[in-house]
């Protein structure tokens, strides 16, 4: 159709420039080219058509190939990005929980207490911040990391042993066998989901993670048996700043998931719980990877 277009314009006697289009040789072969095309009058009367046009083929490709690196560059940026808001955002948690131990400390030197076990907490969250550096150095490094088939039930596992607090609270984890395409940065949401119950769910005892196929999805369900979260917060709870502490953990954890071409949303019960369900139509079982 835009060939018709061009062609109709040169017979009406218009010189015709930047011709940028798709041609089909003889052999059936499709190349784009680029060129110029004018009619030729006899006698007052159109006569034929002369044009020159260059084959741009590979220069098309190479257009194409570029804008596709632009695009993994854009990916990329916003991935090192997000890692480093986690990054700060993580550790920042853990450090206002080594000022509140050393306060305690303080505090018991001064009635003259044992503060050892304040000591041994510091010591415990000290190593976890640097577990938490040495995830985003790899996280960094990786960079490019392809999507690829993830154990959930072990990015699960691996998360909760990252948490401080969780003495008391029952972690069930029910994703065993469960792959799905991600990468990386899969542990360090649960353990941002995790350490969000931990510091924001009033009185949670237990949480639960487990997964249920759906109709042409899957969708992996976190819930925990606190306060749940307010109505009115349900729609803001995943924007940018939003809620207590930096406002940077549920967004991230979205922009994460929305990297995999997943979705989260929350539907708990105010009053009984908070309830995330992640959905995700990338996945398998373990069996099919042995």
């Amino acid at each position: 159709n835009h060939c018709m277009d061009l062609f109709k314009k040169v017979i009406t006697g218009e010189l015709v420039e930047d011709i940028d289009s798709v041609f089909l040789t003889k052999n059936g072969k499709e190349i784009w080219v680029k060129g110029t095309a004018k009619p030729i009058y006899r006698d007052g009367k159109f006569h034929s058509t002369v044009g020159v046009f260059l084959d741009i083929t590979e220069n098309k490709k190479t257009e194409k190939n570029l804008q596709k690196t632009l695009v993994n560059l854009e990916r990329l940026n916003e991935k090192l990005d997000m890692i480093g808001k986690l990054t700060r955002h993580d550790a920042r948690n853990k450090l206002s929980s080594i000022l509140n131990h050393i306060y305690i400390a303080k505090k018991r030197l001064n009635e003259n207490l044992d503060p050892t076990d304040c000591l041994e907490t510091i010591e415990s969250i000290s190593t976890q911040i640097e577990e938490i550096f040495e995830f985003a150095r790899i996280c960094e490094k990786v960079g490019t990391e392809h999507i690829k088939y993830t154990n959930v039930s072990k990015s699960v596992d691996e998360a909760i042993r990252l948490l401080f607090g969780s003495d008391g609270k029952k972690i069930v984890n029910q994703c065993e066998g469960l792959v799905v395409l991600a990468d990386s940065l899969l542990r360090q949401m649960f353990y941002n989901l995790l350490d969000n119950s931990m510091r924001h769910g009033k009185n949670v005892t237990q949480i639960k993670i487990y997964y249920k196929e759906l109709e042409e999805k899957l969708a992996i369900v976190y819930e925990d048996n606190g306060g749940g979260i307010p109505e009115s917060e349900k729609i803001k709870i995943f924007q940018e700043g939003y809620g207590k502490g930096t406002g940077y953990g549920l967004y991230l954890i979205k922009k994460t998931f929305e990297s995999y071409g997943w979705n989260i949303e929350e539907n708990g019960i105010s009053g009984k719980g908070a309830k995330f369900c992640i959905t995700t139509v990338s996945y398998t079982h373990l069996r099919a990877h042995e």
